[in-house]
């Protein structure tokens, strides 16, 4: 394709856009001839034709060009926004908040609606103060012990930061050395939680491990624990990851990846998580993590508080 201005081959992007010109400059050049030639009197024979060339190739890209899209100014500045602010507080290493006067107002709001992350490995030589005794627990076993970056759970201990949350996502790695493994979620006390427990149901190098779970309610448990098989196959010994989602009244299990359970239950609204060892039970926990409001918009308002 050659310019009809000065006959020279038209670039890759003026082919793409189907354009008669080289250059910008050449199409604003034509379009001032052949204005010309139409507004004077009695044009040249040449000068006609060359003009309803041009005019031709005019109204052709203006037919073919596709219509403008309104701009969306609202979500676009909204979006920007956003990003301006996680680019700044994560990656640029803007001021902190102190130095750009957040009101202690803005910080007490951005802290109900703040994510909360909670983390624990267990690697140290004692176990973390932040796992509190809520007296009389759920089992009667030893104090927690740690063995070589593994916890060995004990009697009934809450993770104190999370005891005012409500809708979380629970996860961890667990390995059960005798008969299971249990937690609780929601728990304002000794007295008041859900409790959950993998329990080996018929041991053997293919153990069949089932997921039981039941509520104490003012101290007395569930008449009937409801009990729910495993659908994989588990070997002796296997670590079990665990994903707990609790939203309103409605909880979810997931077992290595799989779900395992779905129910509903409204007696208890919020309360922390914990971990004890029934009757003759024995297990060991690799990391815990616990997380609320764990999204782009719950970090920024953790940033602000």
């Amino acid at each position: 394709m050659l310019c009809i201005e000065c006959g020279k081959p038209v670039g890759l992007l003026g082919r793409l856009r189907k354009s008669s010109w080289c250059g910008n400059d050449h199409r604003l050049k034509s379009l001032a001839k052949a204005r010309a030639g139409g507004a004077s009197g009695p044009a040249q024979p040449e000068h006609a034709e060359g003009a309803k060339v041009i005019l031709d190739a005019l109204a052709q890209q203006s037919a073919e060009r596709p219509p403008a899209r309104p701009a969306r100014r609202g979500s676009t500045f909204a979006f920007a926004g956003v990003m301006v602010v996680a680019l700044g507080v994560g990656w640029l290493g803007l001021p902190s908040k102190d130095s750009l006067g957040v009101p202690a107002s803005l910080r007490e709001s951005a802290k109900q609606n703040a994510a909360v992350v909670l983390f624990d490995d267990f690697h140290g030589t004692q176990v973390n103060d932040a796992w509190i005794s809520p007296g009389d627990g759920a089992g009667k076993a030893a104090a927690w012990k740690l063995d070589n970056g593994l916890l060995r759970p004990g009697s009934l201990r809450l993770w104190r930061d999370s005891m005012p949350l409500s809708n979380y996502k629970l996860e961890f790695t667990g390995q059960i050395e005798t008969l299971g493994i249990s937690w609780v979620l929601r728990a304002t006390d000794a007295q008041n939680y859900y409790a959950c427990r993998l329990m080996v149901k018929r041991a053997g190098p293919l153990p069949d491990v089932e997921l039981v779970r039941y509520a104490r309610i003012n101290g007395k448990d569930d008449a009937a624990p409801v009990h729910t098989r495993l659908p994989m196959t588990v070997r002796n010994g296997e670590k079990y990851d665990v994903t707990m989602s609790v939203k309103g009244s409605n909880f979810t299990t997931l077992v290595n990846g799989q779900v395992v359970d779905v129910w509903s239950d409204d007696r208890i609204k919020s309360g922390g998580v914990g971990f004890f060892s029934g009757a003759g039970e024995s297990a060991l926990l690799r990391h815990v993590r616990l997380s609320e409001r764990d999204d782009a918009a719950g970090r920024i308002l953790s940033w602000i508080k």
